[in-house]
């Protein structure tokens, strides 16, 4: 974690000023639960970690944006190599991977509303288990998911939950015995109040920038049309003001670029 500034948040982002004492809250938090981590069982849960060159934090109650595609919807090889940071500066790793993702290759069978319905309760099965769900999309081809770990359960656990309950009904449906999820996912835990209003954003306008649909009210698979702004700031204890300011940085930060 770089010292000062705000944790680990994007000092390329101008206007980070009016959330600084949520961010602040941020950060203690998160520096916290990475304290509590040499207390706990190593299989558990595995703090700080570098995977190729993207650094990474496994710990109890960090906020991850996570995805994870069908088999068919990118070449594995190029998957690994996203994940990994191979060939690209790690804030661009996720961007390449989701552009990748958007294009809609493969067989695309998230698109049918009774595969698409399994996969979701997969998501929340397990609600307030393993995890906490704060936002979800299911795309044609990937499906991204914004989650608050909960102690014992590390990311791969719970995308392993995911994942199985979810191939064993959809194999149901479909008749075959075909592996229905590329393996591995690429996750990114949330660092500060501005990075995570502006994923909950992406998650819910995924399906408009991918030209799916014109709004995102208009697609029926994400967390859009019932999202609860209130219960979310409630869960992570954040200040009650913290959507507020982290949408005027943003106005703040569009206009210092247009000048």
């Amino acid at each position: 974690m770089r010292d000062g500034g705000c944790g680990m948040c994007d000092e390329r982002d101008a206007g980070h000023g009016g959330a600084q004492l949520a961010c602040a809250q941020w950060k203690v938090a998160i520096n916290a639960n990475a304290g509590r981590y040499a207390e706990m069982d190593v299989d558990k849960h595995l703090g700080f970690y570098k995977h190729g060159n993207l650094p990474h934090l496994d710990v109890a109650r960090a906020v991850q944006f996570i995805t994870f595609n069908l088999v068919d919807a990118v070449p594995r090889e190029q998957m690994y190599r996203n994940a990994l940071g191979l060939g690209v500066r790690s804030g661009h790793a996720y961007a390449l991977n989701d552009r990748q993702l958007d294009r809609g290759k493969g067989s695309c069978i998230l698109s049918r509303p009774d595969i698409a319905s399994v996969v979701k309760n997969s998501i929340l099965r397990r609600e307030q288990i393993s995890h906490q769900t704060l936002a979800w999309v299911l795309m044609p081809n990937h499906v991204h998911i914004l989650i608050k770990q909960l102690e014992g359960y590390p990311i791969s656990r719970v995308l392993k939950q995911i994942k199985g309950s979810s191939t064993h009904e959809i194999r149901s449906i479909t008749g075959t015995i075909e592996p229905v999820w590329q393996i591995g996912y690429f996750d990114r835990m949330i660092r500060d109040v501005l990075q995570l209003r502006r994923t909950i954003d992406y998650i819910h306008q995924n399906p408009v920038h991918a030209r799916l649909v014109g709004s995102a009210s208009d697609w029926p698979m994400s967390s859009y049309k019932m999202y609860d702004w209130q219960k979310l700031a409630e869960s992570l204890m954040l200040p009650v003001e913290w959507l507020e300011e982290t949408q005027a940085d943003d106005r703040l930060a569009t206009g210092l670029s247009r000048n």
